[in-house]
């Protein structure tokens, strides 16, 4: 399309990382061990928030193992990884979730996606995840549909029948100073 990316980010979600593997992976970082980033299985782990803390608890209110609020972490990384460029296109999308639930949640985004833009994400059919798109997120597009009388411009994140493919949860070597810091193993 000719346009920068928005990197669309929820504050305001729950941690939910026995629902959610992708958001279990933002505290649980996958690196690299070599520099070019590219041996199969060569990644380590590095837990920059304690698990068993966590329970329920906002997204905005945590604290990596240093005292370092995890998206101000997750900020710096990103910075790291993609530059000033890219860190400055993350907006939290807070007032566009105002509503009565997780389907009007996404009701909203589609909505937006319908006229303004297009969604890169990957939604998955199984495992935890496949019945909250299931019940929440297909309802919800049918409904933009319905609304609009059009379909949402949504593509899918990463390549078909690779959302489970370590590589595209894994950061780059240059990153483990980092997440050791954030982990307080510095």
């Amino acid at each position: 399309m000719g346009r920068p990316p928005l990197i669309l980010e929820l504050r305001d979600d729950w941690f939910t990382p026995t629902v959610n593997l992708s958001k279990r992976r933002l505290g649980k970082l996958r690196i690299y061990r070599t520099a070019d980033n590219s041996a199969a299985g060569a990644t380590r782990s590095v837990s920059v928030v304690s698990f068993n803390e966590r329970g329920r608890q906002r997204i905005s209110d945590m604290i990596c193992g240093d005292g370092t609020p995890f998206i101000d972490m997750h900020h710096g990384m990103l910075s790291a990884v993609g530059g000033e460029e890219l860190s400055g296109r993350v907006i939290d999308i807070a007032s566009l979730c105002q509503s009565d639930g997780p389907r009007s949640h996404y009701e909203r985004i589609f909505a937006f996606c319908t006229c303004f833009g297009a969604l890169a994400e990957t939604f998955s059919l199984s495992g935890p995840e496949g019945a909250f798109t299931t019940e929440v997120v297909l309802p919800a597009f049918e409904a933009t549909i319905a609304r609009f009388g059009a379909r949402p411009a949504v593509t899918e994140l990463l390549p078909h029948g690779s959302a489970t493919d370590p590589h595209w949860e894994s950061y780059p070597a240059s990153i483990l100073p980092l997440a050791l810091k954030a982990a307080g193993r510095r």
